[in-house]
């Protein structure tokens, strides 16, 4: 990305349902019910968060956050989290990471999860 890490932390930082959002295609995500809206701004109130607390994906649905390092990592428990690496002062590399289920449960994860999951996370 072309911007360094502090540039991008903030945005990061403030994820989830009824924060930030997901910067992602928001009627893909309300498809689903997710009641989503990305924020076009950085909101100072939404920067701290604690290990345990819930990021929402849905308002039925969140995963606890197991890793909150600023500026680099955030990670939510045992499933999806998000690491910031600096190229240099100016470009910062954004690794995602998520594990999904092995063995036959991966097949219907990987159809009605994971293709819209991918799509979604490109956006982001």
């Amino acid at each position: 990305m072309k911007a360094p890490v502090a540039a991008l932390w903030p945005w990061l930082a403030q994820i989830g349902q009824h924060r930030g959002g997901f910067y992602s295609y928001e009627w893909l995500e309300n498809l689903a019910g997710c009641n989503m809206r990305n924020a076009d701004r950085i909101h100072p109130e939404w920067q701290e968060r604690n290990i345990g607390d819930t990021v929402l994906l849905h308002p039925a649905n969140g995963l606890k956050l197991a890793v909150f390092e600023p500026p680099r990592a955030s990670v939510m428990e045992s499933s999806w989290g998000f690491v910031l690496e600096p190229i240099d002062e100016r470009r910062t590399r954004l690794i995602a990471r998520s594990r999904t289920p092995r063995g036959l449960p991966a097949l219907a994860y990987a159809v009605l999860i994971e293709v819209p999951h991918f799509v979604m996370e490109r956006k982001m």
